[in-house]
């Protein structure tokens, strides 16, 4: 995270923090109950770090490659979720652009003003 705070802050002038790029794997990590991990399945997962760094593909080989398998019930892995509880997971975003709106250094700007400057021109409406 420093290091794409750093550069969101020499690049775009955000110093408050870099955005989240996966709010479903952060919304797995702070609340894992919102997914159905299919009974309780866990898998090992590996990746290939053998082989040849090479621009020519066919000496590459797997090198890179992220390889999952099934491990039997009960036995401890990582966790693949297959459902989320969509309300849920939007509900938890929404709160937090709540929380994020309430403390931004971001001025507060309207819709009306966002039109008039001709923001949303040639996108329909969603309303």
């Amino acid at each position: 995270m420093s290091f794409f705070a750093g550069t969101y802050a020499e690049v775009f002038s955000i110093t408050e923090g870099p955005p989240l790029h996966d709010p479903l794997a952060v919304a797995a990590a702070y609340n894992p109950d919102i997914f159905d991990d299919n009974g309780g399945e866990r898998f090992q997962v590996g990746i290939v770090t053998e082989g040849i760094h090479s621009i020519d593909q066919t000496q590459v080989g797997e090198l890179g490659r992220t390889k999952v398998t099934k491990l039997p019930n009960g036995e401890g892995g990582c966790r693949i979720p297959r459902h989320v509880d969509l309300d849920q997971f939007w509900g938890s975003i929404e709160s937090s652009m709540k929380c994020a709106v309430a403390v931004s250094p971001m001025p507060k700007v309207s819709i009306q003003d966002l039109e008039k400057a001709g923001v949303f021109n040639g996108v329909e409406k969603l309303v």
